[in-house]
C-alpha cells in the first residue's frame, strides 16, 4: 500500500545478493494502480531469493507527499519434478554471470540446481563494467547429476584490453583440501626472472604455487608442504630472488604458541625444498612489505594499524630494529622500493576520517617518504588525497624505465605514473571485474603481469576462485 501518487516504485527479485538482479520494473505508482500487482515470473530455480521494493518521490527537494502502507507478497512455487544440477566456472574471468535459457542462474563460480533434464542453452557474460563479452554453449543435464561447465569469456572488440593475453585460471583441480579453519585471502605473490614465471597464493589457509616457462601455460596447483604450510594459517605472501639466486618467501602465519599473526621468512635453491620458517619480529602486522637492496640488505618494514615499523637485516636470518612510530592514523598498505639512482622510497596511505569517526566517509592519503639511506627518510608530499577508501586498498610498485609506476586497486583500478619532473599522472578505471585484491608487477621478457584471487563470499554463497594471471606489453593503453 502506498500514500500518495506524485513518483515512482521499483521492484526487483534477485538470487542470493542485491547486486544479482534477475528481473525488474519500475514504473509510476499511477500506473501500480491500475493494473494491480507486479507478478515476476521465469525466476531461478534454486537459491535466495530476495525482492526489493524502493519507493522514489517525483520531487527529492521537497518533502515527498509518497510513503509505504505497507508491502504484500504471494510466492507461488512451481512443482519440483526430475532434475540435475550444473557446476560452472570459468577459466578467464573470476566474476561472471550465467543464464540457463532465458533463466538468470547464478553469478560467479558455484552449482545451478534443480534444472529439468535434457539439453539446456548457457549464455556467460561477464559483470555490467566488464571488458568481456558474451560465450554460449549447449550442456546436456542428466538426472540426479551434476554437469560440469567450464566457461570462456572473450575480449569485447572495443576494449582496452583486448591487446592483451586472456587471463589464465592456475588455481584449479586442487589435489587435496586444506587443514586451517581460517580462510584469509590475499593477492597472489609472484616471481618472475628470465626463465619462468611462478606464482604463490594463500588457498584454505595454506600456500600453494605454480610455474610456466611460457606465459601460457602452468602446472597444476602444488602445496608448500612442511615446513611451510603448518596446518595453521598461511597468507599474504611475498617472493624474490636475493642476489646469490636464492628463492626468498615471507608470509604472515598464527603458527606461534599464541596464534598471532606474525611475519616469517624462508628460502630454497629449487622452490621444492624449503629452510625452517624463521619469525622475522615478534610484533602484529597488518600489512608489510620486504626487498634487497642494492647494497645485499633485506629491508623489512610493516604497518601495525597506526604505527609504522622497520628493520634491516645483512644475512636475512638477525634483524636489526630501526624506528617506530604511531602516525594515529589506520594505514591500509605500505610499499617499500628503491629507484636506479639509489634512493629508497616507502608508499604508504592512510585513512583520513570524517566529521563521524568512519572511514568511509573520509579520503585515502596516499604519500611516500624518500632519501638517500632508510635512516634518512623524509616526507616528500601527498601523491593524492583525493580517493575514496573503497576505490583504493592494494598497492603494487614497479620500477619501469627509470621511473615508479603504481597501480592502485579497490572498486577501480588507478595508475600512478612517475613523471621527470617529480609529479604524478594519475588515471582511473572500472575494473572490479579483476576480483577482489590483485599484484601487478614488471619484467623485460614477461611484460605486465596481474595476479588476482576472488574470495570466498558466504553471504551470496560462492565459493573461491582464482588465482588468475593476466599478463599484457601496454598498461597505459588500458587507461586510454
Amino acid at each position: 500500500m502506498v500514500m500518495g501518487t506524485d513518483g515512482t516504485i521499483r521492484f526487483t527479485v534477485g538470487r542470493d545478493g542485491h547486486n544479482d538482479v534477475a528481473v525488474g520494473q519500475t514504473r509510476p505508482i499511477t500506473d501500480y494502480r491500475k493494473a494491480g500487482p507486479e507478478v515476476f515470473g521465469n525466476l531461478p530455480r534454486s537459491g535466495v531469493l530476495m525482492v526489493e521494493c524502493t519507493m522514489q518521490a517525483a520531487d527529492e527537494s521537497r518533502k515527498p507527499d509518497i510513503y509505504f502502507g505497507g508491502v504484500q507478497g504471494e510466492a507461488r512455487f512451481e512443482k519440483i519434478g526430475a532434475h540435475g544440477s550444473i557446476d560452472v566456472d570459468c577459466v578467464n574471468a573470476a566474476k561472471f554471470r550465467v543464464s540457463v535459457g532465458d533463466r538468470f542462474g547464478r553469478k560467479y563460480r558455484g552449482v545451478i540446481g534443480l534444472v529439468p533434464p535434457g539439453r539446456h542453452r548457457l549464455t556467460f557474460s561477464g559483470e555490467p563494467d566488464s571488458p568481456y563479452g558474451r560465450w554460449s554453449t549447449t550442456v546436456d543435464v542428466k538426472e540426479g547429476r551434476p554437469t560440469k561447465v567450464m566457461g570462456r569469456l572473450p575480449w569485447k572488440k572495443d576494449s582496452n584490453w583486448s591487446s592483451w593475453d586472456p587471463a589464465i585460471l592456475i588455481g584449479r583441480d586442487y589435489p587435496q583440501r586444506g587443514f586451517s579453519l581460517t580462510h584469509v585471502y590475499w593477492p597472489p605473490a609472484i616471481q618472475a626472472d628470465d626463465e619462468a614465471i611462478r606464482v604463490i597464493w594463500s588457498h584454505e589457509g595454506e600456500l600453494w604455487w605454480s610455474v610456466s616457462t611460457d606465459g601460457k601455460t602452468f602446472t597444476l596447483p602444488r602445496k608448500l608442504d612442511l615446513p611451510v604450510s603448518s596446518g595453521w594459517m598461511e597468507d599474504h605472501p611475498r617472493c624474490f630472488r636475493d642476489e646469490s639466486g636464492r628463492f626468498i618467501l615471507t608470509f604472515i602465519s598464527d603458527r606461534n604458541a599464541w596464534h598471532e599473526r606474525r611475519v616469517y621468512m624462508c628460502w630454497s635453491r629449487d622452490f621444492v625444498t624449503w629452510s625452517a620458517p624463521r619469525m622475522i619480529s615478534d610484533y602484529w602486522v597488518t600489512d608489510y612489505d620486504i626487498f634487497q637492496d642494492a647494497n645485499g640488505d633485506f629491508l623489512f618494514w610493516f604497518a601495525s594499524g597506526s604505527w609504522l615499523t622497520d628493520f634491516t637485516s645483512a644475512d636475512g636470518i638477525n634483524w636489526i630494529p630501526g624506528s617506530r612510530k604511531d602516525y594515529k592514523f589506520r594505514y591500509r598498505f605500505i610499499r617499500v622500493a628503491q629507484s636506479p639512482e639509489g634512493h629508497y622510497d616507502v608508499f604508504t596511505a592512510r585513512a583520513s576520517h570524517g566529521a563521524a569517526g568512519n572511514e568511509n566517509v573520509g579520503v585515502v592519503q596516499f604519500w611516500n617518504l624518500r632519501g638517500p639511506a632508510m635512516k634518512k627518510l623524509k616526507y616528500t608530499g601527498y601523491i593524492d588525497q583525493t580517493i575514496k577508501p573503497e576505490d583504493f586498498h592494494t598497492l603494487s610498485v614497479m620500477n619501469v624505465d627509470g621511473r615508479f609506476r603504481l597501480v592502485g586497486y579497490g572498486r577501480k583500478l588507478t595508475l600512478f605514473d612517475e613523471q621527470p619532473d617529480g609529479s604524478w599522472k594519475i588515471s582511473s578505471i572500472p575494473a572490479t571485474f579483476l576480483g577482489d585484491d590483485i599484484n601487478v608487477i614488471h619484467h623485460p621478457r614477461w611484460g605486465y603481469l596481474v595476479s588476482s584471487y576472488l574470495s570466498a563470499h558466504p553471504y551470496i554463497l560462492t565459493p573461491a576462485s582464482g588465482p588468475y594471471l593476466l599478463r599484457g606489453d601496454d598498461l597505459e593503453a588500458l587507461f586510454k
